[in-house]
């Protein structure tokens, strides 16, 4: 079989996977900070995102929009009336493109300081999906 072929997942598949992933993302958050748990916090916010977007991509799709980016995906998503225009999705942005860089010390905890309001937004996201 070849895969360049397998259709996408459906959206109630995808949201299934999302909302296991947010959960997985907020049981990281609640273990006390340390290098180890840091490090899967932010591993678990990437994969969060990933999730985020292939389920705003479906949905954008489903209704005759495309979105390839994240920065696309947002600007749906904020047309959409599901996001705060102050909200801080511009620096869920960057520090999503950052996720695979492996940041250490000092920066990975500047971000991971992030996460809880990270998780909030991508939770809130996940709400307005599964409507």
């Amino acid at each position: 079989m070849n895969t360049s072929q397998t259709p996408e997942p459906s959206l109630k598949i995808l949201l299934t996977h999302f909302k296991w992933t947010i959960d997985r993302f907020e049981e990281i958050l609640k273990n006390e900070k340390s290098d180890y748990y840091r490090d899967a916090a932010l591993q678990r916010f990437s994969f969060t995102c990933d999730m985020a977007l292939k389920c705003i991509r479906s949905m954008a799709a489903e209704q005759g929009k495309s979105c390839e980016t994240f920065r696309q995906c947002v600007e749906w998503c904020l047309e959409k009336n599901w996001l705060e225009e102050n909200s801080p999705w511009k620096e869920i942005t960057e520090s999503h493109g950052q996720a695979p860089k492996k940041l250490k010390g000092e920066s990975a905890d500047l971000e991971y300081d992030k996460l809880d309001s990270y998780c909030r937004l991508l939770k809130n996201i996940y709400q307005h999906l599964k409507i």
